[in-house]
């Protein structure tokens, strides 16, 4: 089902074959993360529960513009829910005057209430979050702050906790399989995590951006988690970054921090970004002294009419959720 908006401008859902249309249509932007024909397999079709939903406008043939919707497992409060995420909105800038982004947003929608998708999450930049409320119908959930952190603010912890890097064997997958089994709370509202997904969307990434490690406390496992040094593409200021864990009960937030901020010292890092993750989780980060950085503007779509207003309610506050900078990181 197509969408034309004029004898030139036409609005479909992408397929496989239109691969290195929209890759050619990403590198106009000159981005800062490389978008190839790997990437554009292990978003789509590898890091996913289902095929994503990839929309498009084409003028004259050509890609203009672009909006996903990669399906994601959600768990809301001790049940699985089909969710998704929304990302990759971009409108090219000399055609902007052809096609508005939210035509091509509320086509994907539409496949997506009929793919059965519950509701999904997005994290609209600052302009276009306002538009997503206004005229697509979604929910802004919070404003997120993130915190920065010296690097050289940590009390060093005992020796018998260390950090091993995640070497991929046998041997790690089992203990990583464990840990996640045993440890990630599945009673608030998250990203469904299993082994798989760790795996899919760390530890084969296309561009190998992350460092997995495992945290030990006398020999036994404990904790797991992922980390990632990034250059602000403006600035070019570099920060080290948590993007996810799952830490035993035998692991504090606080421990958490002292340990990113000890690893990334080490690497000559100067200071540390994360997110408040969870309630537990913000409150240790005040424990450090911090300044206030970047505001993210997360925001829900529902699509099944059969939610009921208890369940959205749930998932409308932000309390109830367990949020890693992974779940966002532009993927």
């Amino acid at each position: 089902m197509d969408v034309m908006i004029n004898k030139k401008v036409i609005i479909r859902e992408a397929k496989a074959t239109d691969r290195d249309s929209i890759i050619s249509f990403f590198n106009e932007f000159n981005l800062p993360y490389l978008r190839d024909r790997s990437y554009w397999i292990w978003l789509n079709r590898i890091v996913t529960t289902d095929y994503s939903i990839v929309a498009i406008a084409e003028y004259e043939g050509k890609v203009i513009a672009h909006y996903a919707i990669v399906p994601l497992d959600i768990n809301v409060l001790g049940f699985k829910y089909r969710g998704a995420q929304g990302l990759n909105a971009v409108v090219s800038e000399k055609h902007r005057n052809k096609v508005q982004i939210y035509k091509v947003s509320n086509f994907a929608y539409k496949i997506a209430r009929k793919r059965g998708i519950d509701f999904m999450y997005a994290f609209p930049n600052r302009g276009y979050w306002e538009m997503q409320v206004k005229i697509e119908g979604c929910k802004l959930l919070s404003v997120i702050n993130s915190y920065k952190i010296a690097s050289n603010i940590y009390k060093e912890f005992p020796r018998e906790i260390t950090i091993d890097n995640f070497k991929g064997d046998k041997e790690d997958f089992f203990n990583m399989d464990k840990l996640v089994e045993y440890y990630n709370n599945f009673n608030n509202i998250s990203v469904h995590k299993n082994l798989s997904y760790y795996i899919n969307r760390y530890i084969n990434h296309p561009q190998n951006l992350y460092s997995c490690h495992f945290i030990r406390i006398t020999d036994e496992i404990e904790g797991f988690i992922v980390l990632k040094k990034y250059t602000n593409p403006y600035s070019k200021e570099i920060s080290g970054h948590l993007i996810d864990y799952v830490i035993s009960g035998n692991v504090s937030e606080k421990q958490l921090i002292n340990i990113t901020n000890k690893y990334f010292n080490q690497k000559n890092i100067e200071n540390v970004i994360y997110w408040p993750t969870n309630n537990n989780f913000k409150e240790a980060l005040k424990l450090f002294p911090f300044t206030l950085e970047f505001e993210s503007f997360p925001c829900i779509k529902f699509f099944n009419k059969e939610l009921n207003l208890e369940i959205k309610d749930k998932i409308m506050n932000f309390k109830n959720w367990n949020m890693n900078m992974g779940d966002c990181d532009v993927f």
